[in-house]
């Protein structure tokens, strides 16, 4: 599963790309900074059924290099996310300030979390921040991942229907496929998969756990610090 952007820049003459050597600097900072991505060429976005997503969908507010992202993910996350890419190549941050996550039962926030890494863009939260379900999945997706102070980022188990009716993905087997886009892409993005697993027991899927700092440590989804003050938002169980 790679989902991505690429962006043409305008190529380099053939003498002066031999005559200059690359620089350390040039190169990514780690393996995981970028992730190999295809065209972002998707046709024509899908229509989104879901009436919330619709009411209230992703969007971004871009601000110098930053682009302030709020709303659900919906059927066109992917879209969206490459959109941002293309026309605003000087980004290099995005501030997750309310992303209630995704009413959706596809993978869209996993692969529109590959089209950020892709893009070797870092996320933010901000204190006032609250990102749940699967807007913490594209939080993940940042090369550096920083929580300020009171910054809310919610998980619980995924919802999957097999046609007769909701199952938490709790109740599977861990042998079982549905499991296996979350493990791919979080192996993708370095994120210890321990910490899927925790989010399938932290909540069930109606109601949502709110990391602490501890946690947000050990699972590694921030890659710096933990903020000294945790989410003041109480767990819904």
């Amino acid at each position: 599963m790679a989902v991505g952007c690429t962006v043409e820049e305008d190529p380099v003459p053939a003498d002066s790309a031999s005559q200059e050597e690359p620089s350390p600097t040039d190169e990514p900072a780690d393996d995981l900074a970028v992730l190999a991505a295809p065209t972002c060429d998707l046709g024509a976005p899908p229509e989104e059924t879901d009436p919330d997503v619709a009411a209230l969908p992703v969007e971004f507010e871009v601000q110098g290099d930053v682009a302030i992202m709020t709303g659900y993910i919906g059927a066109d996350f992917v879209h969206r996310m490459c959109d941002l890419a293309a026309e605003n190549p000087e980004v290099a941050e995005v501030e997750m300030l309310d992303v209630p996550g995704s009413s959706t039962p596809g993978n869209e926030s996993l692969e529109g979390g590959q089209v950020l890494r892709a893009q070797g863009l870092d996320t933010f939260m901000p204190s006032d921040g609250q990102v749940e379900s699967g807007g913490v999945d594209v939080f993940l997706a940042g090369v550096e991942r920083v929580v300020a102070n009171g910054g809310c980022l919610g998980v619980h188990a995924t919802e999957i229907d097999f046609g007769d009716g909701p199952v938490s993905a709790a109740d599977l087997p861990r042998d079982d496929p549905e499991h296996e886009p979350y493990l791919e892409y979080f192996e993708e993005l370095g994120i210890p998969t321990d910490f899927y697993w925790f989010t399938l027991e932290a909540a069930p899927p109606d109601g949502i756990h709110y990391l602490t700092p501890e946690e947000m440590v050990r699972y590694e989804v921030v890659t710096g610090a933990a903020p000294s003050q945790g989410c003041p938002l109480p767990d819904e169980l």
